[in-house]
This record gives C-alpha cells, sequence and structure tokens, in this order.
C-alpha cells in the first residue's frame, strides 16, 4: 500500500482548506456550464488585459475547453493556443 491513512480525524482548519481546494477546483466547470447556458458576466475582465491591454496566458481558457468539449479544435486553438498542454495535463 503506498500510504497510510491516519487514524486520527482531520481538524477543523484542515477541513476548511480542502472544502476551499474543492470548490476553488469546481469553479472552471461551473463557469463553463454557466457560460454554456448563456449567462455572462460583465464586470468581470481580466485584470491584466484591462491594466496593459494584452490578454494574460489564460485568457479565452474556459471558452477554449467549451470548444474542446464539443469536438472543435479549430476553435480551441483560435480561442487560446496553451489549451492542447492543459487538456493533456488534465488527461493524464
Amino acid at each position: 500500500m503506498p500510504f497510510e491513512l491516519s487514524p486520527y480525524p482531520l481538524l477543523y482548519e484542515g477541513k476548511l482548506v480542502r472544502w476551499g481546494l474543492l470548490g476553488f477546483s469546481c469553479t472552471p466547470l461551473l463557469a463553463t456550464y454557466f457560460y454554456h447556458q448563456g449567462y455572462r458576466v460583465g464586470f468581470l475582465v481580466c485584470p491584466i488585459q484591462h491594466l496593459t491591454g494584452i490578454p494574460c496566458p489564460t485568457c479565452g481558457m474556459t471558452r477554449s475547453f467549451m470548444a474542446i468539449s464539443q469536438g472543435n479544435l479549430v476553435a480551441a486553438l483560435a480561442e487560446n493556443l496553451s489549451t492542447l498542454p492543459w487538456v493533456n495535463f488534465f488527461l493524464e
């Protein structure tokens, strides 16, 4: 067995951290779902692009993952070129 489970219960702070990480991890999935349903958040903009005018490396990532999930690789690459390494990372 590569690891052993602890016989002691997790402390409150540990539970809070784990729930926070779970919520943070689910945010892109929820954003993709609501974006696909037609919901748009107008006031939410990329702060790097807003301040500099240059899109950050993750701008368009949600739209790109949506395009990949629909099987449209060309549209995914048009949204963000760094999509393929991330998809490869998530599928491994």
